[in-house]
């Protein structure tokens, strides 16, 4: 493209001119995508890192292991972006490739566990974790991978994770299982946490790192949580475990309302029959 004349061109014009790779750039994506690998060798020497950085990234897109070592045998430049590009494919061999050239494995990839790629796939999680990967590694607020695995992931996966020793008193996990679709799932897991000690009535984000953060947010109680969603299967197991339907969540560094009040908003007889009938310690 030729340097457009400032007095001339657009916005997008300028921008456009200021992106697009020269020469020597071009001929080096070209060669990546082509997988052409003497030439991968010749147009890769001397490339500035920008540069460098977008032929990882393509050579990871388009699922090339041997290109993506070639180049990083030329440099080891890396950014978030290409790994995590890696992990979002569940390319093993390319994983394998960064890892080979000096990417630790927990660091953090767009401010999430690695793990968090994997909450879908058990195969994959067990990669992951038999090549280092740390299951009680937290990331943004402090959560571990658990919660998010309990909210969102494969039950499959779930349990891979509290078989290899995954810590189940960090992480508010009791609200995960709330927020989990299936919501037998959901009573089941909570039954689970609950025998292990986990406190049914603790807010949300109350550890020390997400508590700055969220201090002056609202946090609910599970119990609150889950009469709110009209989550009957999990109310019904917060119950059984001694959630006080009094309990009253935190809104901006307040006490707010209650479960209790909370379901006498929601028109639910059977919610209703649940918690007006449960004691109250608070």
């Amino acid at each position: 493209m030729t340097q457009p004349h400032a007095t001339e061109a657009n916005f997008d014009e300028i921008l456009q001119y200021l992106c697009e790779p020269d020469g020597q750039e071009q001929a080096a994506l070209e060669s990546v995508r082509v997988g052409d690998e003497q030439t991968v060798r010749q147009t890769s020497l001397g490339l500035k890192e920008g540069a460098s950085l977008r032929n990882k990234l393509e050579a990871v897109t388009l699922r090339k292991p041997d290109i993506l070592q070639i180049l990083l045998e030329e440099n080891r430049v890396l950014s978030e972006d290409v790994v995590a590009e890696a992990f979002q494919r569940k390319d093993r061999m390319c994983i394998r490739i960064l890892l080979d050239f000096g990417w630790d494995i927990n660091n953090t990839l767009w401010a999430a566990s690695p793990l968090c790629f994997a909450i879908h796939d058990k195969d994959f999680m067990n990669w992951l974790i038999d090549h280092g990967a740390d299951i009680n590694a937290r990331y943004e607020l402090d959560l571990p991978v658990l919660a998010s695995a309990i909210a969102l992931g494969d039950i499959q996966v779930v349990h891979l994770l509290l078989e290899k020793g995954a810590d189940v008193m960090h992480g508010n996990l009791l609200h995960s299982a709330v927020e989990r679709k299936n919501q037998r799932e959901g009573a089941e897991l909570v039954d689970f946490l609950a025998r292990k000690g986990v406190d049914v009535n603790a807010h949300r984000h109350t550890n020390s790192v997400a508590w700055k953060q969220k201090a002056m947010s609202f946090l609910p109680t599970p119990l609150y949580l889950a009469c709110d969603k009209e989550n009957i299967p999990v109310v019904q197991a917060l119950l059984q475990h001694g959630a006080d339907p009094a309990r009253k969540v935190f809104v901006w560094g307040r006490n707010g309302p209650s479960a209790l009040e909370r379901t006498r908003s929601i028109n639910n007889p059977k919610l209703s029959a649940l918690l007006f009938g449960a004691p109250s310690k608070f």
